[in-house]
């Protein structure tokens, strides 16, 4: 359950990572019920010491080995059951796969095995590591990493995020949650990682509308960070079948 792993993560277990909770679920009590109501606010915490910055460094090196290109969100369904590429001015940074030999780095394993370590999940349902470069000026409106297609693929929607920040920046960058009451922007800061439920506490198949969230413009500076998108069953299987 995912309350029970957040619960777990800022339990003290992993304190050499440095959790600390952001935001909590809150619940209204449904009196008529005598249950709890709707939820509130989800689950975001941050590691602020996750990676090392040596770690950081590495990814940085192996995105710019593999090469960026213009970020692009999910298009329309093709024929043959895959969607293509939706490339807009909502989304302006550009990414780097991390397939190839970069998934089988040491330092990717490493992270892989980490995160799986926190999360109780395990690396069969992540997918590859987006890794994310913002130059000044560039950013990513308020969107939703859950895609609504994936509830009835093998795969199972992204339950959660695992953002990872690869640098610091002088100025802006910020992650900006502007559903949660009230609003909430973190910080980039190398080394540190934010995670949040994507989906109801209760019901994983279920959209948690309160975590929209935009990348802000990068004022001054160069912004690199690490996406791993952790869904609710086994991701690299039918990615390998093309089935996602």
């Amino acid at each position: 359950e995912i309350h029970n792993m957040f619960e777990n993560i800022v339990s003290g277990k992993f304190r050499q990572y440095t959790p600390v909770t952001e935001r909590r679920p809150t619940h209204s009590f449904d009196s008529s019920q005598n249950n709890l109501g709707h939820q509130l606010n989800p689950w975001i915490v941050t590691l602020d010491t996750f990676l090392t910055m040596e770690e950081c460094d590495e990814m940085i090196r192996m995105g710019h080995k593999t090469g960026y290109e213009r970020s692009s969100d999910v298009g329309k369904l093709k024929s043959d059951g895959t969607f293509d590429k939706n490339v807009n001015d909502g989304r302006t940074s550009e990414n780097a796969w991390c397939t190839g030999d970069c998934q089988s780095s040491n330092t990717t394993q490493s992270i892989e095995t980490r995160i799986q370590q926190v999360t109780g999940i395990p690396t069969e349902n992540y997918e590859h590591l987006q890794i994310l470069k913002y130059e000044a000026g560039q950013y990513y409106k308020t969107h939703h990493d859950f895609i609504p297609h994936h509830v009835n693929r093998q795969c199972g929607p992204r339950i959660l995020t695992f953002f990872i920040y690869l640098s610091d920046v002088e100025e802006g960058g910020g992650t900006n949650f502007p559903r949660l009451d009230p609003p909430l922007t973190i910080n980039p800061k190398k080394g540190r990682a934010v995670i949040w439920s994507n989906v109801d506490n209760f019901n994983p198949g279920k959209i948690n509308t309160k975590v929209d969230h935009g990348a802000l413009p990068v004022v001054v500076g160069t912004k690199f960070a690490a996406n791993a998108w952790i869904h609710s069953k086994d991701f690299k299987s039918p990615l390998r079948d093309g089935c996602v």
